[in-house]
């Protein structure tokens, strides 16, 4: 369980968020149960959480079916917000921004979510090969047909689009600059936590200053903030923290003065 700040225009609420991700997709595959994460989102939900923050890559797809499975029974109670822009491959994983797609991507997740309109819907990545223009205004036109309650960018994957020389979200800054030309962005998710702070010193105050919400994802540093994972113990070799640098022996165990 991880609380979610989410303040801007159709977003003004106090929210503690439950990202889905780990439950069917990237995270130790073993421990993923349907059954128990069902379970577990109900309970959330009888916790006080109210929002639920799925994608339809995750599983692919089976994280919104489970979701959908929920929202069928409490839709009343739930905030949802899914994402769309990436394919998954057997080995890899592309973007694909292309307006066409976007749209039966959509309607694709309502239907696995069981829902008549979502929250929040947010780019994934943009697509390099389509100008992101293109790409927003066809998920405003969901929003024109009541599909879509309000749109954000995702930009967990700063990392990888940082220039050289240049403050990690730049780019993501510049890309949000053209799409609010476009339709308003009501929520910016980016990966914020006590191991990652970068989005404080430049995303947070520019979303702060026009209105836009922020929804921190990763808070518990991909379970490492959790304090229930041991330097040099592994992960199974489908675990994407099985090849992350952050999560090697020696970088696990001069971090662990931040779990304390």
């Amino acid at each position: 369980m991880e609380r979610r700040r989410i303040g801007a225009s159709a977003l003004e609420v106090g929210a503690i968020g439950l990202g889905c991700m780990p439950m069917h997709w990237a995270y130790t595959a073993s421990q993923q149960s349907g059954e128990g994460a069902l379970r577990a989102v109900h309970a959330a939900l009888d916790a006080g959480v109210n929002l639920l923050d799925t994608a339809d890559m995750y599983g692919p797809f089976t994280n919104e079916l489970l979701l959908g499975r929920v929202l069928r029974q409490r839709r009343p109670d739930v905030f949802v917000s899914t994402k769309c822009g990436l394919l998954v491959g057997e080995q890899h994983i592309v973007a694909n921004g292309r307006p066409g797609y976007v749209k039966r991507a959509c309607d694709a997740s309502l239907r696995r979510l069981q829902t008549d309109a979502i929250d929040l819907y947010q780019l994934h990545r943009p697509d390099p090969e389509v100008p992101i223009e293109e790409t927003w205004g066809a998920m405003a036109e969901l929003v024109a047909a009541g599909k879509v309650r309000s749109l954000g960018l995702c930009a967990v994957g700063a990392r990888a689009h940082r220039r050289a020389g240049g403050g990690l979200y730049d780019t993501t800054i510049r890309q949000l600059a053209r799409l609010q030309q476009v339709f308003p962005v009501s929520c910016v998710q980016a990966e914020l936590s006590v191991w990652s702070p970068e989005a404080l010193d430049a995303l947070v105050p520019w979303c702060a200053a026009r209105g836009v919400g922020v929804l921190a994802a990763m808070p518990l540093g991909n379970g490492f903030l959790s304090g229930t994972l041991t330097p040099g113990q592994g992960f199974e070799p489908d675990d994407v923290r099985a090849r992350h640098p952050r999560f090697t022996a020696e970088m696990m165990a001069a971090n662990q003065p931040i779990v304390a």
